[in-house]
């Protein structure tokens, strides 16, 4: 097993077997305990990767009739978080429940997403085209 570990001081982010990444978030709320929540993600494939970076791009025509590039990073986090989640702990989600994603806040799905860019890189090389 090989092991990657962030350097923040609050994210955790450790290869798991079976191309599982397990990424712990630590969050702290005024004077209460810190409180750990890990989301647990499947490796995103070549696919995945150039879906997100499709939706990064989007063209749309505008009212002049001209094509407009336009970004929606949040919406391709976010579909890259459902494509790759498999599983949450540390919330009080049923992760059977078929809308438990639905459940996890944005912001939480955000910080998870950038550390899986980390650990994953979501530019496509040459081993991505092999998946």
């Amino acid at each position: 097993m090989t092991e990657k570990k962030s350097t923040a001081p609050v994210w955790d982010v450790d290869e798991k077997p079976f191309d599982e990444v397990k990424i712990s978030l630590v969050f702290s709320r005024h004077s209460k305990p810190p409180v750990t929540m890990q989301h647990i993600f499947r490796e995103p494939t070549a696919g995945d990767k150039r879906k997100h970076r499709r939706h990064l791009a989007r063209t749309k025509i505008n009212k002049q009739r001209q094509n407009v590039i336009e970004t929606d990073v949040m919406g391709a986090n976010e579909n890259l978080w459902n494509a790759c989640i498999l599983q949450v702990t540390g919330y009080s989600v049923d992760n059977t429940a078929n809308n438990w994603k639905d459940k996890i806040p944005f912001d939480h799905k955000a910080a998870a997403i950038e550390k899986l860019f980390l650990w994953a890189g979501i530019e496509l090389d040459e081993d991505d085209a092999k998946n």
